[in-house]
């Protein structure tokens, strides 16, 4: 008795042989045992992947492609080179090179060579594009217009600074006559070095008290001065007035009655910020005997300096008083100009903050953190800082910039809470960032682990006395950036051959997901994901490339438990891939490498919605749409298919640049590329009944009833060296007949055959016309 399954959906994607007798998954009958070529759509059927079109032939190699998005509306593929970047982007639904007005490509210099191209990362903000790399000096391309762009060196005021220097490293603050300032080890031997000239130190010391005026002010009338004005004086710091009014002479009984015996004031103590500040009272001082006033100033000069000053009048007392700058924190930012290394002295100048006194000891310094070969290799934007990670000296350590400053990594003594922050992080093994995600919190992805790090407390804000890192899982990452999928994050691990999901957990306050490639594992045995990019529209793909130059596809939709894999192939290798927003959905480039050259080639629209097949589409790798004198060299001696009025020419040779065209009716917008098969077979088929489950039992399928839309020139067997053309999606022999409308609903292919003990189907497009699959319903016999 024939038996009717329906396979609705395909969405599991393609999955390893391990799992081709798990029929106890409730997704084993979404599975496909190959996906090759296809597409897994969210909605759960398949279509053939889009064909490319070629864009443009790399300058060098090897290259990568970057994306620099500005906006939704302005977007560009950067062609990163060996010691060069040019710019693609899409314009009038075209993709090409950006040219300057002489019609040259422009193009920026850099110093990047072929063993540190993959080593660059990047973040961006706005119109500036940061690049960093453990062997350069962090860098920023910032786009001038369209067709302008510069790349310049980072410059940070103050740059951050290392951990604090070991205590056997206690210098010595000299500072005598026409001398230099000068810093000078209590033990020499290795604290300084030719190489730290240059570079910058952080002193830290204790500022010692020290009156900065004191004065007596004396009235006497008529005779006397009638008013007093002290010396202005700078303060910096915490500071303190003091001040005593005189008691005057004896009172005799004539003089109970006389006010002015008893007045101590009027004194005022004035204050000026800046130097051409207008004065306004502080306080006023006229009653009692003695009076304390207190005040904070700042300690450096990146801010106003503030000035004080003591007024007096008639019929005031005498007035002693004395202003000081209190005991305190402080620090200074010194630039080394010169070295004696084996004296362990280094001389200096004051970029800003305290000069210390001569003879200071200064036990807790910093150096500057970054130098020759020690530069960060990572960054990311969070909560308004510039968030930079992993020197080759301290791989484990992250520097926050000051809030709202990208490049100033200050902070003042003691900590405000929009300091600069440094900090390292503490596990079990000393594993260095590989890259870091700022979400909710700032994710960062180590060798060995995932940390999280948050405000701490009740806080919203991070801050020096508000932070905290978590440990989220010991699986380690790989280099490779991860991608951002809503509030979700995809990463690769450390030997970059699995992905993992990570989402925020309420439940347990933590990020956790799954690993994405536990069901086709046998796409990235034995290899590596060295490229990936996500396309949001219009299907939710992860495209990747592996070290053989395959492409791999991962249909992600959370939401919806879709996390669908499948292999693509060309006649080439993919070697990189971005993506860009476009106008209505996201581009994808990729660089591919056709023999000798290497391309830069756009992924081709799946569809125009059209039923009419010569009106959209395109499913042919690396085409060209023909246009009067063009060349074709870049298929030199390659065999092409012409797809011309919604017509299929196969094996065409290019000949010194051109292609034959014997017998189309029409090359007007024809397109020429290299063609490519796409099919898809299903895993055995699982009945299960009162007898039991079908697996492992004869089959014999007699009929193929699928579900198509918009498709044309399908072809279905029991495999593909038995593959016929579905009647229903036929194209016409005749050349010069009138292009087919596209086909939707079912069609049937009767399948000759006996029984095996497997039951699988094949579906197969292996001409550049699309094939959009919704459903399979099969008849089969179960033996």
């Amino acid at each position: 008795m024939p038996l009717y399954p329906i396979l609705p959906s395909f969405a599991g994607g393609e999955v390893s042989e391990a799992l081709s007798s798990r029929i106890d998954i409730e997704k084993y009958s979404t599975f496909l045992a190959r996906c090759r070529n296809m597409l897994v759509l969210p909605q759960g059927g398949v279509t053939n992947r889009p064909g490319t079109f070629y864009s443009g032939t790399v300058k060098g190699s090897p290259v990568r492609l970057v994306p620099f998005v500005y906006s939704k509306d302005q977007s560009y593929v950067l062609e990163f080179g060996v010691a060069y970047i040019r710019f693609y982007a899409v314009v009038d639904d075209v993709a090409g090179m950006v040219t300057t007005a002489d019609g040259d490509p422009a193009e920026v210099v850099t110093d990047f060579d072929a063993d540190r191209l993959w080593e660059v990362s990047f973040i961006q903000s706005g119109d500036k594009l940061f690049l960093f790399c453990p062997a350069r000096e962090p860098r920023v391309l910032t786009r001038l217009s369209h067709a302008s762009w510069t790349l310049s060196e980072l410059s940070f005021d103050p740059p951050p600074m290392g951990p604090v220097e070991p205590i056997e490293h206690e210098l010595a603050f000299r500072r005598a006559g026409s001398l230099p300032s000068r810093v000078i080890a209590k033990n020499p031997s290795g604290v300084f070095s030719d190489a730290d000239v240059g570079t910058y130190i952080r002193l830290e010391f204790m500022r010692r008290s020290s009156v900065v005026i004191t004065d007596t002010a004396r009235l006497i009338e008529p005779d006397g001065a009638t008013s007093y004005e002290s010396a202005v004086v700078q303060v910096r710091g915490s500071w303190e007035l003091t001040a005593r009014f005189s008691q005057g002479e004896p009172l005799d009984a004539s003089d109970v009655n006389d006010p002015t015996r008893f007045s101590h004031g009027p004194y005022t103590l004035q204050i000026r910020i800046g130097s051409s500040g207008t004065w306004r009272d502080y306080a006023v001082m006229n009653d009692g005997l003695t009076h304390t006033i207190t005040g904070e100033a700042p300690l450096t000069g990146d801010e106003d300096p503030h000035f004080l000053r003591v007024l007096g009048s008639y019929p005031a007392r005498d007035f002693e008083f004395s202003i000081k700058e209190n005991d305190m924190s402080a620090w200074a930012l010194c630039s080394i100009w010169a070295v004696y290394p084996d004296w362990g002295q280094a001389n200096i100048a004051f970029n800003r903050g305290v000069v210390p006194e001569d003879g200071q000891q200064i036990v807790t310094w910093y150096r500057q953190a970054f130098g020759p070969n020690n530069y960060p290799s990572c960054g990311a934007f969070y909560q308004d800082r510039l968030v930079l990670a992993n020197t080759p000296g301290d791989p484990q350590a992250f520097w926050m910039s000051e809030v709202g400053d990208y490049y100033a990594f200050g902070w003042e003594t003691p900590q405000e809470d929009d300091d600069a922050i440094s900090g390292s992080l503490m596990g079990r093994q000393n594993n260095e960032i590989e890259s870091m995600v700022a979400l909710e919190s700032l994710l960062f992805f180590t060798g060995g682990s995932t940390w999280r790090i948050a405000p701490g407390g009740d806080g919203k804000a991070i801050s020096p006395s508000s932070m905290l890192a978590r440990p989220q899982g010991e699986f380690g990452a790989a280099p490779l950036a991860p991608l951002v999928v809503g509030n979700n994050v995809l990463y690769v691990q450390r030997l970059a051959s699995r992905v993992t999901a990570l989402t925020y957990s309420l439940d347990v306050d933590s990020y956790e997901g799954p690993d994405m490639t536990v069901l086709a594992r046998h796409l990235l045995e034995g290899h590596k994901i060295v490229d990936w990019a996500y396309q949001h529209e219009p299907w939710g793909i992860v495209w990747c490339v592996r070290d053989d130059g395959a492409l791999l596809s991962l249909t992600y939709l959370k939401e919806h438990e879709v996390y669908a894999w499948a292999l693509h192939e060309t006649d080439g290798s993919f070697e990189s891939v971005c993506s860009i927003p476009g106008e209505r959905f996201d581009e994808v480039f990729f660089v591919v490498r056709r023999g000798a050259n290497r391309c830069i080639e756009r992924l081709a629209r799946r569809w125009n919605g059209s039923s009419h097949v010569a009106e959209g589409g395109q499913f042919l790798d690396c085409a060209l749409r023909h246009a009067e004198g063009m060349s074709y060299a870049i298929h030199e001696g390659k065999a092409v298919t012409v797809f011309a009025s919604g017509h299929v020419y196969p094996d065409r040779t290019v000949t010194a640049g051109s292609v034959d065209s014997a017998g189309v009716s029409s090359m007007t917008g024809a397109l020429v590329g290299l063609p490519y098969r796409s099919y898809l077979q299903t895993v055995e088929l699982e009945v299960s009944g009162r007898q039991g489950t079908s697996m492992g039992r004869p089959k014999r399928i007699n009929k193929i009833r699928m579900k198509l839309q918009e498709s044309l020139g399908v072809k279905a067997g029991p495999d593909l060296g038995r593959l016929s053309l579905m009647k229903e999606t036929a194209t016409p022999s005749v050349i010069d007949a009138e292009p087919p409308e596209l086909f939707s609903g079912y069609a049937d292919q009767v399948v000759r055959g006996g029984y095996d003990d497997r039951g699988v189907m094949v579906v197969c497009q292996d001409e550049p016309y699309p094939l959009t699959l919704l459903a399979l319903l099969p008849e089969f016999d179960n033996g």
